[in-house]
């Protein structure tokens, strides 16, 4: 929906509200499609393909976790019939208010060896503009970052997550302790992006994330499982708000086109894989 007739110094932005990049992670498998150690692929009915996995991590559960106003967070479980989520709005006026706009994985992973190194990819398909246009393109790459972590953030400390979630979805109570845990514990971690130079518009259509091999220590494992989370946020970081740019584009002489207040959801298969 277009912002027709609203000042852009005072739009609110808005994610998509339903994201592609989730559905595709768990339409391929009869459990999740977290796929590691790539071997081939094949084709699909989708732009993406695939992957076989011969990664000996397995993946038990994986939640969504975001803030929510009335019960401070809700766990939603991903199923193969529940898998459409939404990131958070971005509050363009209010900016402060951005602390909660990140949206987590929660993934527990099981047989996990800590002599190895632990690898989320992300593709994206989305270009930062298109031809000779000047404004950018509102593809949720454009805009977001990711993270990669494991554990929460406790006061000063650093603690394993031992919570339990039971149920499709969960509103407060351990959902909003693990969601404040993952929101703290990440603040103090850089996002990684996929535009690389917003001033010239360099952009990766792959990010990498990785947890080196013997980071997560035995305090976090427990029977060799352990919890990590991924983490999507728009990326204001380093002197750098991809949100602002994005605005700010549509603000230049000659552009015409308004900022659309729904980002179009760009990233494809996600893969999590452990590697030696």
């Amino acid at each position: 929906m277009a912002l027709r007739g609203l000042s852009k110094r005072n739009l609110k932005i808005i994610a998509a509200t339903s994201m592609t990049i989730f559905t595709l992670l768990v339409s391929f498998s009869a459990a999740y499609a977290w796929f590691g150690a790539l071997k081939s692929s094949k084709n699909t009915s989708t732009p993406f393909g695939v992957s076989y996995d011969d990664s000996t991590i397995r993946t038990s559960s994986v939640y969504c976790i975001k803030y929510d106003g009335v019960y401070g967070a809700t766990a939603t479980k991903l199923t193969e019939s529940n898998y459409s989520l939404a990131m958070s709005e971005y509050d363009y006026i209010f900016q402060d208010r951005n602390i909660n706009t990140p949206l987590f994985l929660r993934i527990v992973l099981e047989d996990f060896d800590k002599t190895k190194d632990l690898t989320v990819v992300i593709p994206s398909t989305g270009d930062y503009k298109t031809g000779s246009n000047l404004y950018i393109n509102n593809y949720l790459s454009n805009v977001v970052c990711a993270k990669f972590s494991y554990g929460l953030q406790s006061g000063n400390n650093v603690i394993r997550d031992s919570y339990t979630l039971e149920g499709d979805t969960i509103n407060g109570g351990n959902a909003q302790i693990i969601y404040e845990g993952m929101r703290d514990r990440a603040v103090g971690i850089s996002g990684t992006p996929f535009v690389t130079n917003a001033a010239t518009g360099a952009k990766n259509s792959t990010i990498s994330v990785t947890i080196p091999r013997n980071t997560i220590t035995d305090t976090y494992i427990s029977d060799n499982k352990v919890v990590v989370y991924l983490e999507f946020d728009y990326y204001v970081e380093n002197g750098v708000n991809l949100v602002d740019n994005y605005i700010n584009s549509y603000s230049q002489p000659g552009v015409v086109e308004e900022p659309n207040r729904i980002f179009e959801s760009d990233i494809g298969l996600i893969s999590l894989r452990d590697s030696d």
